[in-house]
């Protein structure tokens, strides 16, 4: 059979770099001892011993663990004998030859056959290292480490072993010898080959000490029977599958080159670039108690190093793009763990390339680091692909750069007719599976965690998400219930304070960070100095954090919330006045000169949502809009006005915003042409029917988004409006026009539920209008 791998391209860096080997008696298979007879695997050799000690038929029901302590007690020197000769090998296939082709570190084995000595004395690129005899090789590139876990036939000491509970009892006897092969198989990626689901014992005491085998390492086992069953067992230890025998195994190392790739001077990279460069375990200075990561917090290189946050199998498989040479893309809702999973596969790479980080990258940046690299390989990760998307595009078509993104869904959707797509794999990694979810759980701090875990109820067939299943399992007060408790408390204690955090997380929420010549200037028409500020921001004392990125002037402190999810979340449970007065006084007393990212801060600093929370009167938010048209130069607003318009039923003024934008804007900006069409739609389809063009108003809205749909790139945005219209245009007219609407809408949602078929609001909509369809269709 051909050999099938999950996370090939992982594996084949591995066996290129550096990896480990667990072998079992399985990987044995091939050879031969001086009868010419195979080697036995476990169960085979239960069979033989039953048949030369003479043991009755019955002792049959015992397994080769049982036989083998009731030989000891009773022929211990024949019973050593036989296992010696019989494990002896004279003859072997030349395939284990092709052990030569990939670059191994060590080599654990619960055999006690000499085979590998005997595969190794003809192979001239390595030679094996017997740690158990001669400790460890002083920095050799040559050596094998080699470590016969129960003993071999080369040195019996003091006699051979083969049980579950002997290799246990071990730990206890030698425990030094256990924790290197704890850092060993830590270090570095695994293989484990010539196990069955036999040896499940052995593999339960190796995870019993090691925790999840392997570490932060991949790890991958060959399996020969693939029931369910069979496989889910394996999965439950964090292997990867290589469905096949150990003959097809061999063959596969026979086409791997292990000539490693030459390694770039570390120190290069910090001197380089010392803005973009991922610290090492080493460099990692601020340490912090991992529950604030758990409570919201963004998270730091200690709490990736720490190695105490959960691993889910998405991270798998963008190690897998990474080792495959594959530009990716991660999108997913907030609080998902982008960010976290983009600095653990950074953390968890090789060094073999350049490591760049940054969440911010313009374009003119883009050239100066491909300038600096001057053709030599390196990684960029990029948080928030959506600032950056120009540099994004530039980079990912240069031959020796490899770049990996992250951006939340909603904003992905709104700039991926700009983002240069071709070959890059696109993951959205929400949606957890069961084993996921018991990983999260399981890393939860013990004093943070509820007794039992617990699935978040989640509508439909939707699967909870990182921050969700957090959420759900914390003993403390939900997230988002905790920071409106905290809000409420600083705005009725101390409101100047409560002032100042919430501009904080609103400039935050625009992907700015925060200068004090910001807040200088915030609070300046209040009469405060620098003082006065420096005390309010100690007070904020956790809720904020010092920012030190590269975009910012670095003569004077920046600050930015927890996290962008915090951030939002204060947003939400802010109290309507208080919002409302920090839009004002920022906008009132601040110029674009001061803010950092001016570019990227206005894309979002007018949002319709938020003004909708903080303005109860129409009228003082449109006024507040006119100021902002008139102090800033953009089309947008006059969009986000009519949106805002719309949301108060101030639908005649919203019109004349929305034209207005149009007008600007030439038509050509879809987006606004789709603002426009869900106005019309808003605004007529309460409409009494005696009000002159009503049903021609509305069927217009849907012509325009249909346009939309077909001439521009950004299809999900314009099927989700077109599926919720097409749901009220039946629900109003359930005649034969809005029936077909409803099949349009289906057929659109059908073709972006094969394309995403993670998208939440697609799989929402497909189950409203199929059921609606179902009605009236049967």
């Amino acid at each position: 059979m051909s050999l099938q791998i999950e996370n090939e391209n992982s594996l084949n860096a591995a066996l290129k770099s550096n990896v480990n080997l667990f072998l079992g008696a399985g990987f044995s298979k091939l050879s031969e001892d001086a009868n010419n007879q195979t080697l036995p695997l476990g169960s085979e050799l239960k069979d033989e011993l039953i048949t030369k000690f003479g043991f009755p038929e019955h002792y049959g029901n015992l397994n080769l663990d049982q036989i083998s302590q009731i030989l000891r007690t009773k022929h211990d020197e024949h019973f050593m004998k036989y296992l010696i000769n019989r494990h002896k090998v004279k003859n072997f296939s030349e395939k284990y030859y092709n052990l030569k082709n990939i670059s191994i570190s060590s080599i654990f084995t619960t055999n006690i056959d000499d085979l590998i000595y005997k595969v190794f004395f003809d192979i001239s690129e390595y030679y094996i290292h017997d740690l158990s005899l001669r400790g460890p090789s002083l920095s050799s590139g040559y050596a094998v480490n080699f470590v016969p876990l129960h003993g071999t036939v080369n040195h019996v000491r003091p006699s051979l072993t083969f049980s579950s509970e002997d290799l246990a009892s071990a730990f206890s006897e030698d425990p030094d010898q256990w924790h290197f092969l704890k850092q060993k198989i830590r270090e570095m990626p695994t293989i484990f080959c010539g196990y069955s689901l036999s040896d499940a014992s052995t593999l339960k005491v190796l995870s019993d000490k090691f925790g999840n085998i392997g570490g932060n390492n991949a790890k991958w086992i060959l399996v020969t029977d693939l029931r369910d069953e069979v496989v889910d067992f394996y999965r439950s230890f964090g292997f990867n599958i290589i469905s096949g025998d150990i003959e097809d195994l061999l063959d596969y190392f026979s086409r791997v080159n292990a000539n490693k790739v030459i390694k770039q001077n570390v120190s290069s990279t910090s001197i380089q670039f010392p803005d973009e460069k991922i610290p090492s375990i080493e460099e990692v200075q601020f340490v912090r108690p991992l529950h604030n990561f758990f409570n919201g917090a963004k998270p730091v290189w200690s709490d990736i190093y720490s190695g105490k946050i959960a691993e889910i199998s998405h991270l798998d498989k963008l190690i897998d793009d990474i080792d495959g040479n594959n530009n990716s893309i991660l999108i997913g809702l907030p609080a998902s763990g982008k960010t976290t999973m983009l600095m653990q596969a950074a953390a968890y790479t090789s060094n073999e390339k350049h490591k760049l980080m940054a969440d911010y990258m313009p374009v003119e940046h883009a050239h100066q680091i491909v300038q600096k690299l001057n053709g030599e390989p390196a990684i960029i990760y990029l948080d928030q692909l959506s600032d950056s998307v120009e540099a994004f595009n530039f980079i990912k078509n240069k031959n020796n750069i490899q770049v990996i993104a992250t951006e939340r869904e909603y904003n992905y959707e709104i700039v991926s007719h700009l983002v240069d797509k071709s070959g890059c794999k696109l993951r959205n990694i929400t949606e957890l599976s069961d084993r996921d979810r018991q990983k999260v759980y399981d890393s939860l701090p013990e004093d943070l965690k509820v007794g039992n875990m617990k699935d978040p109820k989640m509508e439909g067939d939707k699967e909870p998400s990182l921050f969700e299943m957090v959420d759900a399992n914390i003993k403390t007060q939900s997230i988002k219930r905790r920071y409106r408790s905290v809000i409420s408390e600083l705005n009725s204690k101390y409101p100047k304070l409560a002032k100042l955090f919430v501009m904080i997380c609103y400039v935050h929420m625009t992907r700015a960070p925060v200068s004090f010549d910001m807040i200088l200037s915030f609070v300046r028409s209040e009469g405060y100095g620098i003082d006065d500020i420096q005390g309010l921001i100690e007070q904020l004392g956790e809720f904020v954090v010092d920012y030190d990125g590269p975009w910012v002037d670095t003569e004077q402190d920046h600050f930015f919330p927890r996290s962008s999810w915090v951030s939002e979340v204060i947003l939400d449970q802010v109290p309507q006045e208080l919002l409302k007065n920090v839009l004002k006084q920022f906008h009132y007393n601040l110029s674009p000169i001061r803010i950092a990212r001016f570019d990227v801060f206005q894309r979002r600093a007018f949002d319709a949502e938020l003004y909708v929370r903080a303005f109860k009167s129409a009228d003082e938010g449109e006024e507040f809009y006119r100021f902002l048209s008139e102090k800033y130069d953009n089309p947008f607003i006059y969009q986000q006005a009519a949106l805002f318009l719309a949301e108060k039923r101030a639908f005649r003024r919203a019109f004349r915003w929305i034209d207005e934008a149009i007008r600007r804007t030439g038509g050509r900006v879809r987006s606004i042409r789709h603002s426009h069409a869900i106005i019309l739609f808003k605004a007529n389809i309460g409409a009494d029917e005696e009000e002159e063009n009503v049903r021609e108003t509305l069927d217009k809205s849907m012509e325009i988004i249909r346009d939309c749909y077909f001439y521009d790139k950004r299809k999900t945005y314009h099927v989700v409006t077109f599926a919720e219209q097409a749901l009220q245009y039946f629900e109003r007219y359930g005649d034969e026009k809005s029936k077909e609407y409803l099949r349009t809408g289906k057929e659109w949602l059908e073709e972006e539920s094969r394309k995403k078929p993670w998208h939440r609001n697609v799989k929402r909509l497909m189950v409203k209008v199929n059921g609606a369809l179902l009605r009236v269709e049967g």
